[in-house]
């Protein structure tokens, strides 16, 4: 079995999916398929692509709501009493990380000054208990695969990191992964020493590219080049193992939203 969790970051929830682009499903996509149709390749590759049977999710917006804003707040930031003891603030926020992330999505002139006057009027300077974002701040989904692997993973904007970690659970061993620190744990089971020989635990130190989303965006463009020159057959993540990873992620909002199991020959047939 495989535990799987997407710790999205609580600044990185509030600036992406309360203020940002992503905030309402209605004019984009549901918070699990833009944040984590990466997650649902990730098990599908690890599972060589044995196809998906059954999900169950369950999840909502719990905290970033109307009624959750502290007495008195202002629509806006700038003008609000709690900008320095606010957690959403923008002086933690924005005004830290001038010529980076996320200030480079906030304001197209990177100075303070032009900061100030791109959060008194966009979608950015807005008080994160009153925006117009639908998508959940939390989800949990269950996952039978065809070979009788089952997944539990876990979709969520309050944590401190924001990385992937996964634990996977064998017969014969333990994985445990963490992409933030670019480290992986297999502990064998019955190797190791002391009372109960426990695990014996090696430590994997992957080799990374360098770039975006931990070099997988330059991983991406190296295959689509590689087969464009014919110097392989085919790609590590073709549109098929993409396609798959998406409709998971449709299905799974399709539970969470109507409170059923989805099987998804059944949900497939639906579109035929």
């Amino acid at each position: 079995d495989i535990q799987h969790n997407e710790n999205i970051g609580n600044f990185h929830f509030a600036h992406s999916f309360v203020r940002g682009n992503w905030r309402n499903s209605n004019e984009t996509s549901p918070l699990i398929l833009q944040k984590s149709c990466h997650d649902l390749d990730i098990l599908s590759w690890l599972l060589n692509g044995n196809p998906c049977k059954k999900i169950a999710s369950f999840g909502n917006l719990k905290y970033f709501r109307k009624e959750n804003a502290p007495e008195g707040s202002a629509d806006r930031c700038l003008e609000c009493k709690y900008i320095d003891s606010c957690i959403y603030s923008p002086k933690k926020i924005y005004y830290n990380n001038i010529g980076a992330w996320p200030t480079l999505v906030a304001s197209e002139i990177q100075t303070e000054e032009a900061l100030t006057k791109s959060l008194e009027h966009n979608q950015y300077g807005r008080c994160v208990y009153k925006c117009d974002n639908n998508v959940v701040d939390n989800m949990v989904s269950i996952i039978e695969f065809e070979n009788g692997v089952n997944v539990t993973f876990n979709l969520c904007a309050f944590t401190d990191e924001v990385c992937r970690t996964i634990k996977i659970m064998g017969t014969k061993g333990e994985i445990r992964g963490n992409d933030a620190k670019n480290h992986i744990e297999v502990y064998e089971f019955g190797k190791g020493e002391g009372r109960f020989a426990n695990g014996k635990k090696t430590e994997i130190i992957p080799d990374v590219l360098e770039g975006g989303h931990g070099g997988g965006d330059t991983g991406l463009m190296n295959d689509f080049v590689n087969l464009c020159l014919g110097r392989q057959e085919d790609s590590r993540t073709n549109p098929r193992t993409s396609l798959e990873s998406h409709i998971m992620a449709f299905a799974a909002e399709d539970s969470r939203v109507n409170g059923n199991v989805v099987y998804m020959n059944e949900y497939l047939n639906r579109f035929n």
